[in-house]
């Protein structure tokens, strides 16, 4: 039940309050009573509402963790697939250019001839000992391991020999003697190309006793590797039936 005070009264006991020092005490006492009271009751309720708070918030981490967990999983799954797609393609890249690699041997092989004598017209006969799809000629291997047992070229020297690419004889008009080609094949002639060039014709030379020359043929060559090829005298012999289709 509320009870409406009057104006009058209010006033009276407002000046109350204010000049009677007992009986305000005795009002603060009674009112602090009912605010103690309450308290309970107050507390009960922000302690409820901080339990829902508390709850929505571990139900939020929750879903989050669950959210964070499945984008973790995405992204692992598609690293994976990147790493295997980049795999892929450097397996792909590694087989086009080995085919590639041996389109050109081949291609160098079936026209040794042509291509030796359009680098040098005085040359009458052109005769192959060793190619990238056989091994050399037994002659040419029985001397090679005689070399080697001989102490003319080291275990490592002969093993070199049995890597290069083509070992070529060629006979020139009004020459006393063959000339030996230790020949390195690549599409594109590097500077490793053409110092295992000359190091094979250096072997060649001292394991058959014949002189030899080092060469590199290719569809194309840099400016920088073709001087190296200079200084180290090997013979540097473009192609253009090397290029790719298209080209």
């Amino acid at each position: 039940m509320t009870t409406t005070l009057s104006p009058e009264l209010r006033q009276a006991l407002l000046q109350a309050l204010r000049e009677d020092q007992e009986f305000r005490e005795e009002a603060q006492a009674l009112l602090l009573t009912q605010q103690l009271l309450q308290l309970p009751e107050q507390v009960a309720r922000l302690t409820d509402q901080m339990a829902a708070f508390t709850a929505e918030q571990k139900q939020f981490n929750y879903e989050q963790r669950q959210v964070n967990a499945q984008v973790n999983r995405r992204l692992e799954w598609l690293e994976n697939a990147a790493a295997e797609l980049r795999s892929d393609l450097n397996q792909v890249k590694g087989d086009v250019s080995q085919l590639v690699g041996s389109d050109v041997e081949r291609k160098v092989q079936s026209n040794i001839g042509n291509i030796l004598r359009r680098y040098d017209n005085s040359l009458r006969q052109v005769v192959m000992l060793k190619s990238p799809d056989y091994p050399a000629d037994m002659e040419t291997s029985d001397r090679i391991a005689d070399a080697q047992a001989a102490g003319a070229i080291t275990e490592d020297e002969y093993a070199q020999l049995d890597a290069v690419d083509l070992i070529v004889r060629a006979r020139t008009a009004g020459a006393a003697a063959d000339t030996y080609f230790a020949i390195e094949i690549s599409r594109t002639i590097s500077g490793q190309d053409i110092s295992r060039a000359a190091a094979r014709a250096d072997i060649l030379a001292r394991a058959l006793r014949v002189p030899a020359q080092g060469a590199v043929i290719g569809y194309q060559i840099q400016e920088e590797a073709r001087r190296r090829a200079a200084a180290d005298s090997v013979a540097v012999i473009t192609y253009a039936r090397l290029a790719p289709v298209g080209r």
